[in-house]
């Protein structure tokens, strides 16, 4: 299997996706046009709450998010699977996974549950629709926010480090 993917992999996911985005045009600009026709005006510019029953488009939609979950799985089983049948090669990766774990939650534990600066604004637009905001919550996001400097700032370093030591090889 292995082997076959490696071999035909991106022909088969290019070719899936060529198959999804022609079903998708199939499926979907004749009945947008039929409809545009209709109306007499193009989509663009009806209003939101005139485009509810159109669902024309929604194949498109449920076919992106089922190739990122099957993606997604994809990955994580290959993932373990790679690491069960080559521990020794996948120690560094397991380490700096579980170093990344470790970074988060101690940042998630040195972080204030307050809202500050522009997070204010961001809170208050998700209260107008219900949302809750906990200082957990405010922790977990400042943390992965963190995280997110901390990771941009490593591969900053590592690139500057590999072309500098490229340099004066």
């Amino acid at each position: 299997m292995y082997n076959f993917l490696n071999k035909h992999g991106q022909t088969l996911a290019f070719g899936l996706g060529l198959v999804i985005i022609l079903i998708f045009i199939i499926n979907g600009f004749p009945k947008a046009s039929a409809l545009e026709s209709q109306l007499g005006m193009a989509l663009s510019e009806t209003k939101a709450e005139d485009r509810v029953g159109m669902n024309f488009f929604n194949f498109g939609l449920y076919a992106s998010i089922a190739l990122i979950a099957v993606a997604a799985l994809a990955m994580l089983i290959f993932g373990v699977v790679q690491i069960a049948t080559n521990f020794k090669s996948s120690i560094k990766g397991v380490v700096a996974f579980a170093a990344l774990i470790v970074l988060f939650f101690v940042l998630k534990s040195t972080a204030s549950g307050d809202a500050t600066g522009s997070l204010v604004g961001a809170i208050d637009k998700f209260k107008d629709s219900g949302a809750i905001f906990t200082a957990n919550t405010l922790k977990g996001i400042s943390a992965g926010i963190l995280t997110a400097g901390v990771l941009i700032l490593a591969a900053a370093v590592s690139f500057v480090y590999s072309e500098v030591s490229g340099f004066f090889k």
